[in-house]
C-alpha cells in the first residue's frame, strides 16, 4: 500500500518542481532578451492590433484597469492617453514586478504611485485619485495596511 502512495507523492513533487523551474527559466530568458536589446527594462510593449505595437515607459504609466482579458492602459505621453489591449493584468504585473513604483491595490488595477494626487476614505475603504483624471481606483480592504505603508513612503 505504501509504494503506490509514494509514487503519487513523488510525481506530484516532480510536477511542482518542473513548474517552478520553468517559471524561473522564463524569467531569466526574459532578462536575457531585454539585455540583448529587444525591449528596454523600463518599457512595456503592447500589441494594439496585428500591425500596431505601442511601447510605454513604465514611469509614464498612470494606471491599468482590467476588464476580463482586456486592459485599459492609461498613460502619459504629451497628455493623458488610453489604449485597450488583449492582455491579462497578471502578465503586466509580472513585467513590472522589478519596479517599486507599480502597485496592485485591487485585483482589477495596477497603479503608478508617482501619479497619485490624493487618497480619500469612506465606509467602503480607501480610494485613489490621480492628477488630471476623474477616475477613482479602490483599494481592497485586505491591502489597506500594506498600501498605507507603501504610499506614505512613495508619495
Amino acid at each position: 500500500m505504501g509504494s503506490p502512495l509514494g509514487i503519487i507523492i513523488n510525481l506530484a513533487n516532480q510536477y511542482y518542481l518542473l513548474k517552478k523551474h520553468l517559471k524561473i527559466a522564463a524569467n531569466i530568458n526574459n532578462s536575457i532578451e531585454l539585455k540583448n536589446g529587444h525591449v528596454s527594462q523600463n518599457q512595456l510593449e503592447f500589441e494594439v492590433d496585428k500591425f500596431n505595437k505601442v511601447n510605454i515607459e513604465i514611469n509614464n504609466l498612470i494606471y491599468v484597469e482590467s476588464i476580463g482579458n482586456y486592459l485599459n492602459i492609461i498613460y502619459e505621453n504629451n497628455g493623458i492617453k488610453r489604449i485597450t489591449v488583449r492582455e491579462t493584468i497578471y502578465n503586466i504585473e509580472q513585467k513590472t514586478n522589478s519596479t517599486n513604483i507599480i502597485y496592485k491595490p485591487h485585483r482589477s488595477y495596477l497603479v503608478n504611485l508617482q501619479y497619485i494626487h490624493h487618497i480619500t476614505g469612506d465606509a467602503q475603504g480607501l480610494k485613489i485619485h490621480f492628477k488630471d483624471s476623474d477616475n477613482v481606483i479602490p483599494v481592497s480592504r485586505n491591502k489597506i495596511k500594506e498600501f498605507r505603508k507603501l504610499a506614505s513612503s512613495k508619495i
